[in-house]
Protein backbone atom coordinates (compact mmCIF):
# COMPACT_ATOMS: atom_id res chain seq x y z
CA UNK A 1 0.00 0.00 0.00
CA UNK A 2 1.42 3.36 -0.97
CA UNK A 3 0.31 6.96 -0.84
CA UNK A 4 -0.89 8.41 -4.13
CA UNK A 5 1.88 11.05 -4.04
CA UNK A 6 4.61 8.42 -4.61
CA UNK A 7 2.96 6.68 -7.59
CA UNK A 8 4.82 8.79 -10.13
CA UNK A 9 8.15 8.13 -8.40
CA UNK A 10 7.72 4.34 -8.66
CA UNK A 11 6.58 4.43 -12.27
CA UNK A 12 2.87 3.86 -11.74
CA UNK A 13 0.03 5.71 -13.44
CA UNK A 14 -1.22 8.55 -11.24
CA UNK A 15 -4.81 7.59 -12.14
CA UNK A 16 -4.42 4.30 -10.22
CA UNK A 17 -7.56 3.64 -8.08
CA UNK A 18 -7.26 4.84 -4.48
CA UNK A 19 -9.20 5.24 -1.28
CA UNK A 20 -8.29 8.15 1.00
CA UNK A 21 -5.30 8.77 -1.29
CA UNK A 22 -3.83 5.29 -0.64
CA UNK A 23 -3.41 2.70 -3.36
CA UNK A 24 -3.10 -1.05 -3.04
CA UNK A 25 -0.54 -2.25 -5.55
CA UNK A 26 -1.42 -5.66 -6.92
CA UNK A 27 0.84 -7.78 -9.10
CA UNK A 28 -0.81 -10.52 -11.15
CA UNK A 29 1.57 -13.47 -11.11
CA UNK A 30 -0.70 -15.85 -13.02
CA UNK A 31 0.54 -14.98 -16.51
CA UNK A 32 4.16 -15.00 -15.34
CA UNK A 33 3.68 -18.39 -13.72
CA UNK A 34 2.10 -19.83 -16.85
CA UNK A 35 5.05 -18.71 -18.97
CA UNK A 36 7.63 -20.11 -16.55
CA UNK A 37 8.86 -16.73 -15.26
CA UNK A 38 7.85 -17.32 -11.65
CA UNK A 39 10.21 -15.56 -9.24
CA UNK A 40 11.78 -17.50 -6.35
CA UNK A 41 9.35 -17.73 -3.45
CA UNK A 42 9.86 -18.46 0.22
CA UNK A 43 8.06 -21.43 1.80
CA UNK A 44 4.98 -19.44 2.88
CA UNK A 45 4.59 -17.91 -0.57
CA UNK A 46 5.16 -21.29 -2.22
CA UNK A 47 2.46 -22.88 -0.05
CA UNK A 48 0.00 -20.10 -0.92
CA UNK A 49 0.90 -20.39 -4.59
CA UNK A 50 0.36 -24.18 -4.57
CA UNK A 51 -3.01 -23.70 -2.84
CA UNK A 52 -3.95 -21.23 -5.57
CA UNK A 53 -2.91 -23.68 -8.31
CA UNK A 54 -5.24 -26.32 -6.83
CA UNK A 55 -8.09 -23.80 -6.47
CA UNK A 56 -7.61 -22.68 -10.08
CA UNK A 57 -7.50 -26.33 -11.21
CA UNK A 58 -10.83 -27.00 -9.47
CA UNK A 59 -12.32 -23.92 -11.17
CA UNK A 60 -10.88 -25.00 -14.54
CA UNK A 61 -12.39 -28.49 -14.19
CA UNK A 62 -15.81 -27.08 -13.33
CA UNK A 63 -15.52 -24.56 -16.17
CA UNK A 64 -14.75 -27.36 -18.62
CA UNK A 65 -17.90 -29.21 -17.52
CA UNK A 66 -19.91 -25.97 -17.88
CA UNK A 67 -18.65 -25.56 -21.46
CA UNK A 68 -20.27 -28.81 -22.62
CA UNK A 69 -21.49 -29.68 -25.26
CA UNK A 70 -18.33 -27.90 -26.50
CA UNK A 71 -15.10 -29.40 -25.22
CA UNK A 72 -12.91 -26.50 -24.13
CA UNK A 73 -9.65 -27.44 -22.44
CA UNK A 74 -7.62 -24.22 -22.64
CA UNK A 75 -8.02 -23.55 -18.89
CA UNK A 76 -7.36 -27.22 -18.13
CA UNK A 77 -4.04 -26.96 -19.97
CA UNK A 78 -3.00 -23.97 -17.82
CA UNK A 79 -3.33 -25.84 -14.52
CA UNK A 80 -2.86 -29.55 -15.35
CA UNK A 81 0.24 -31.41 -16.59
CA UNK A 82 -0.23 -32.28 -20.25
CA UNK A 83 0.78 -35.92 -19.71
CA UNK A 84 -0.85 -36.37 -16.30
CA UNK A 85 -3.65 -38.78 -15.39
CA UNK A 86 -5.75 -35.95 -13.90
CA UNK A 87 -5.97 -34.13 -17.25
CA UNK A 88 -6.67 -37.39 -19.10
CA UNK A 89 -9.48 -38.26 -16.69
CA UNK A 90 -11.17 -34.87 -17.12
CA UNK A 91 -10.93 -35.08 -20.92
CA UNK A 92 -12.35 -38.61 -20.79
CA UNK A 93 -15.32 -37.37 -18.75
CA UNK A 94 -15.84 -34.45 -21.15
CA UNK A 95 -15.80 -36.70 -24.22
CA UNK A 96 -18.05 -39.30 -22.59
CA UNK A 97 -20.63 -36.69 -21.53
CA UNK A 98 -20.48 -34.95 -24.91
CA UNK A 99 -21.25 -38.28 -26.60
CA UNK A 100 -24.20 -38.83 -24.22
CA UNK A 101 -25.45 -35.27 -24.75
CA UNK A 102 -25.19 -34.37 -21.07
CA UNK A 103 -24.66 -30.77 -19.92
CA UNK A 104 -24.83 -28.74 -16.72
CA UNK A 105 -25.21 -25.41 -18.52
CA UNK A 106 -28.95 -25.63 -19.14
CA UNK A 107 -31.06 -22.76 -17.70
CA UNK A 108 -31.77 -22.96 -13.96
CA UNK A 109 -29.33 -25.85 -13.45
CA UNK A 110 -28.33 -25.90 -9.76
CA UNK A 111 -24.87 -27.39 -10.37
CA UNK A 112 -22.08 -25.99 -8.23
CA UNK A 113 -18.78 -26.85 -6.57
CA UNK A 114 -17.05 -25.70 -3.41
CA UNK A 115 -13.49 -26.09 -2.24
CA UNK A 116 -14.14 -26.42 1.49
CA UNK A 117 -10.72 -27.28 2.95
CA UNK A 118 -7.26 -27.18 1.41
CA UNK A 119 -4.05 -28.32 3.13
CA UNK A 120 -0.60 -28.55 1.62
CA UNK A 121 0.89 -31.73 3.11
CA UNK A 122 4.28 -31.87 1.42
CA UNK A 123 6.42 -29.65 -0.77
CA UNK A 124 9.53 -31.16 -2.32
CA UNK A 125 11.74 -29.78 -5.05
CA UNK A 126 9.69 -31.19 -7.94
CA UNK A 127 6.51 -32.53 -6.30
CA UNK A 128 3.86 -31.35 -3.84
CA UNK A 129 0.94 -33.14 -2.16
CA UNK A 130 -2.27 -31.30 -1.30
CA UNK A 131 -5.33 -32.67 0.52
CA UNK A 132 -8.72 -31.09 -0.06
CA UNK A 133 -12.30 -31.53 0.98
CA UNK A 134 -14.62 -30.59 -1.87
CA UNK A 135 -18.35 -30.44 -2.45
CA UNK A 136 -19.51 -31.13 -6.00
CA UNK A 137 -23.12 -31.00 -7.14
CA UNK A 138 -23.39 -31.71 -10.86
CA UNK A 139 -26.94 -32.22 -12.08
CA UNK A 140 -26.42 -33.56 -15.58
CA UNK A 141 -29.13 -32.63 -18.08
CA UNK A 142 -29.71 -34.96 -21.03
CA UNK A 143 -30.20 -32.84 -24.16
CA UNK A 144 -31.68 -35.80 -26.07
CA UNK A 145 -34.24 -36.75 -23.41
CA UNK A 146 -34.95 -33.22 -22.19
CA UNK A 147 -34.65 -34.24 -18.53
CA UNK A 148 -32.12 -34.65 -15.78
CA UNK A 149 -30.15 -37.83 -16.33
CA UNK A 150 -27.71 -38.09 -13.45
CA UNK A 151 -27.28 -36.22 -10.19
CA UNK A 152 -23.74 -36.26 -8.81
CA UNK A 153 -23.74 -34.83 -5.29
CA UNK A 154 -20.68 -35.65 -3.21
CA UNK A 155 -18.56 -34.17 -0.48
CA UNK A 156 -15.28 -36.01 -0.61
CA UNK A 157 -11.63 -35.85 0.30
CA UNK A 158 -9.21 -35.64 -2.58
CA UNK A 159 -5.44 -35.78 -2.88
CA UNK A 160 -3.70 -33.69 -5.52
CA UNK A 161 -0.19 -34.53 -6.66
CA UNK A 162 1.44 -31.48 -8.24
CA UNK A 163 4.58 -31.51 -10.32
CA UNK A 164 6.88 -28.67 -11.19
CA UNK A 165 7.23 -28.15 -14.94
CA UNK A 166 9.82 -25.51 -15.86
CA UNK A 167 9.33 -23.59 -12.59
CA UNK A 168 5.53 -23.80 -12.81
CA UNK A 169 3.44 -25.99 -10.52
CA UNK A 170 0.66 -27.98 -12.21
CA UNK A 171 -1.69 -30.75 -11.11
CA UNK A 172 -0.36 -34.11 -12.24
CA UNK A 173 -2.74 -36.49 -10.51
CA UNK A 174 -6.01 -36.19 -8.60
CA UNK A 175 -6.81 -39.13 -6.35
CA UNK A 176 -10.47 -39.15 -5.45
CA UNK A 177 -12.78 -41.82 -4.12
CA UNK A 178 -15.47 -43.42 -6.21
CA UNK A 179 -18.91 -41.86 -5.72
CA UNK A 180 -20.79 -43.20 -2.75
CA UNK A 181 -24.17 -44.57 -3.71
CA UNK A 182 -25.92 -41.90 -1.66
CA UNK A 183 -28.77 -41.71 -4.14
CA UNK A 184 -30.91 -44.86 -4.19
CA UNK A 185 -30.74 -46.71 -7.51
CA UNK A 186 -28.27 -44.16 -8.87
CA UNK A 187 -27.37 -46.30 -11.87
CA UNK A 188 -30.91 -47.45 -12.61
CA UNK A 189 -32.78 -45.43 -15.23
CA UNK A 190 -36.54 -45.17 -15.19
Amino acid sequence: MVHRSVLDAIGMDTDYPSIANYCVLVRDLSSEAIHGEMPKLDSIQTKAYIERVVAEAVDAEYGAYMSLPDVRIDEIDKWFCSDGPARKEIINILERHKKKGWVISNPMNPSTKRLLIIRVKKIAEKEAVVNTTEYWYLKWWDLKEGSYAYPYRETNRQVYILRKESDTWKVFENLRPLPRSSVPHRWKRN
